[in-house]
């Protein structure tokens, strides 16, 4: 999350969703939610922790049927 940390918040949820893209079509819900638990630390420290425990709550249960809905930016 360079990206976020350099103040380019945009362009570190464009990588998170093309991480995730990409995670998710190979199937590698592991690695998935590690990213997941790494970007909802990323959303806490914006303050935006609703959506930081739904992430957390999704890569702790490896169900990741509610990403999409997670990813828009709002």
């Amino acid at each position: 999350m360079a990206a976020e940390r350099l103040g380019h918040p945009m362009i570190a949820d464009r990588r998170f969703r093309a991480a995730t893209r990409l995670l998710l079509e190979r199937e590698a819900a592991g690695k998935l939610s590690e990213v997941c638990a790494m970007y909802a630390d990323v959303l806490r420290r914006r303050g935006e922790q609703d959506r930081a425990f739904a992430l957390m709550r999704m890569a702790a249960e490896r169900d990741f049927s509610k990403l999409p809905s997670l990813l828009k930016t709002k």
